[in-house]
């Protein structure tokens, strides 16, 4: 599962030699490529894709990346393709105007999606994991336990 950590401060070059790395490493295992918005953007730029709707750059960035697992997450949902899952799939958030913290929403996105991921749960669950974890941490400032997320995502339907 790899995070880029603010691409924003590499230059092109780096990144094209990271893409390259995790492609070679999804020869041998399964890899994760989890990014924001902005992020996905970037390496669509990288790899020529200029797709605006998120679910469909996740599919261009799977597919020119080489990657086994793309997942992007802006605000209000989450988007992933995967060799396993190789229909795009889309999962609107509990997004919030008015959020007590947003840094590190990120992260327990990723932590949420890595959680269903491992536990083998299908694409669809696995991003529901990641935006109701953000959408936890963003309104009560701390990351839930799995009981309080069990609540909030029941509390949402």
């Amino acid at each position: 599962f790899i995070d880029l950590a603010d691409p924003f401060k590499r230059d092109d070059e780096d990144l094209k030699e990271v893409l390259l790395l995790l492609r070679s490493f999804s020869k041998e295992t399964d890899v994760i490529l989890s990014m924001n918005d902005r992020e996905s953007t970037l390496v669509g730029k990288i790899l020529d894709v200029e797709e605006e709707d998120v679910k469909q750059r996740a599919v261009a960035i799977h597919e020119k990346s080489g990657i086994s697992a793309i997942v992007i997450h802006p605000l209000k949902g989450a988007a992933t393709v995967s060799k396993q899952y190789p229909d795009p799939v889309w999962v609107e958030g509990p997004y919030t105007d008015k959020p007590k913290i947003t840094t590190g929403a990120g992260d327990n996105f990723n932590a949420g999606f890595a959680h269903g991921w491992l536990a083998g749960l299908s694409a669809e669950d696995c991003l529901r994991c990641g935006v109701f974890t953000s959408g936890y941490y963003v309104r009560k400032g701390e990351s839930p336990t799995i009981e309080a997320l069990i609540e909030f995502m029941e509390s949402w339907g």
